[in-house]
């Protein structure tokens, strides 16, 4: 394959790559966590959480209806002594007694129950104050009518057998003292409404329980995901420092713009960079299988001219072309797979205004697969980047994804420093690391980590990007 006239009399620079000095320590430490991590995972996590409350809550809603209701039914009873007193430890005595299974048994016997003792003896209850004659007998069943029949019966029972059994203790000739008296005072009614359940009330329980459980599934679920989530994982997974979080723009933000003030301050970190070494020629690539790279390179590239560099921009995705759209740019002259086969340069690169500046684009041209885009791989691309070097300020390459084959590594061999886009949550931390060990098997270093779309941004006014005018750098030589 030759090169065609157009890179003749030029020759690949030579380019050492000086390691970027990264903390030692990358490591995941667990730190205190803050509210804006917090709400970061509710953010993620918003559906599972509604999900699971919304589900927890139509449980618990059904599971309230349709519980049989349960109503009560009470009598009071005045007990006292012989001596007309009622001491405490003779009213908890009694207490004691109306739950003893001779009264249940007696009850279940006069009412013909098809309960036990101890299912009887569960619906009832027995309340009275310290010193108070008043004895209160509650029966809980879910038939409002069984309810006063079971406490009525109890009231009775109780009474006969207080009667009968003290009556014979005071025959006997040895008794000196009176028995008890015990007298229903306000016989067995039903109270108004049902005891239990308590519609509102437990459904509201259910609620604040469900949004716990909708919570906890979220944070759960977030905590067992092992995806790239911000800059410290991005940075122990790659050991590069992460030099940029670039936000998702608008739906109407131009490609050129994007996030203005991220893409600025990506684009001051890697001209503090270019102080030690140059960087004329900066890749960008992603680590996953989606196309982050491309939104990336072009916004940079803007950064880069709104500055005042002498910029150009490659879209070197030759498998994936999609610039020529968003650019509305035009697709009738030659991209780069044409101009590494021979055509000309200048008649390639078109120029495109922007704010204090302009950008010379070189498109991938028409979509080429196989053996065609094996170009990329060969001096051609390395001569290709050299005469850009010569007369741009900044060459931005917006390279395939490293996943998607050996494009990018190829494209890497040639230039200054590459720069890998990942999205947070789309990269685990295992695929850093293979990536970081392929990228130093072939003898290439990352220059950083670039982290895209790391919320929903309100995108700035947008820039007066002025009218197509203006020549290429090859046109005005």
């Amino acid at each position: 394959m030759g090169i065609g006239p157009a890179l003749e009399g030029f020759g690949p620079r030579g380019r050492t790559v000086t390691p970027v000095s990264t903390p030692s320590d990358h490591g995941l430490a667990l730190a205190e966590p803050d509210l804006r991590a917090l709400l970061a995972v509710l953010r993620r996590r918003w559906l599972i959480i509604l999900l699971v409350t919304a589900v927890a809550v139509a449980v618990a809603v059904v599971i309230t209806l349709a519980r049989t209701g349960t109503y009560r039914a009470e009598t009071q009873l005045i007990v006292t002594d012989g001596a007309g007193a009622t001491p405490a430890t003779f009213s908890r005595t009694l207490r004691e007694l109306v739950r003893s299974n001779v009264v249940a048994q007696n009850v279940i016997q006069d009412l013909r129950l098809d309960l036990t003792a101890g299912q009887l003896l569960d619906k009832l209850s027995v309340v009275s104050d310290a010193g108070s004659a008043v004895v209160t007998i509650r029966a809980d069943d879910t038939s409002r009518a069984r309810a006063q029949q079971i406490a009525q019966e109890v009231g009775l029972v109780f009474t006969q057998l207080v009667k009968q059994r003290f009556a014979e203790a005071s025959a006997n000739p040895t008794s000196v003292t009176r028995g008890p008296t015990v007298t229903v005072f306000d016989p067995a009614h039903s109270t108004p409404g049902k005891v239990s359940p308590n519609t509102w009330r437990d459904i509201g329980i259910g609620a604040a329980l469900a949004v716990l459980l909708g919570l906890l599934a979220g944070f759960l679920r977030d905590a067992l995901d092992a995806r790239i989530r911000g800059r410290e994982d991005a940075a122990a997974a790659f050991g590069v420092p992460v030099l940029g979080e670039i936000g998702r723009p608008g739906r109407k933000t131009h490609p050129l713009e994007g996030d203005i003030e991220a893409l600025g301050a990506l684009r001051a970190s890697l001209q503090l960079l270019g102080r030690h070494r140059p960087l004329k020629t900066i890749l960008v690539t992603s680590a996953g299988s989606s196309g982050s790279a491309l939104p990336v390179a072009t916004g940079l590239a803007g950064a880069y001219a709104r500055s005042g560099a002498r910029v150009a921009l490659v879209e070197a995705d030759v498998r994936q072309p999609s610039l020529v759209g968003p650019l509305a740019l035009g697709s009738s002259s030659p991209g780069l797979v044409e101009v590494l086969y021979g055509a000309s340069l200048e008649g390639a690169v078109r120029s495109f205004p922007v704010v204090s500046g302009e950008i010379d684009v070189l498109l991938s041209g028409s979509r080429v697969s196989g053996a065609e885009a094996d170009v990329l791989g060969t001096p051609a691309t390395a001569v290709l980047l050299d005469r850009l070097a010569g007369n741009y300020d900044v060459v931005v390459i917006g390279a395939p994804p490293l996943a998607a084959g050996a494009d990018a590594l190829e494209l890497a061999r040639f230039v200054d420093g590459t720069l890998v886009v990942v999205r947070p949550g789309q990269t685990a931390p295992a695929d850093g690391a293979r990536l970081r060990a392929l990228l130093a098997g072939v003898g290439l270093e990352l220059l950083g980590v670039v982290l895209s779309d790391t919320e929903r941004i309100r995108t700035p006014r947008r820039l007066p990007l002025p009218g197509r005018r203006g020549r290429s750098a090859f046109e005005s030589q």
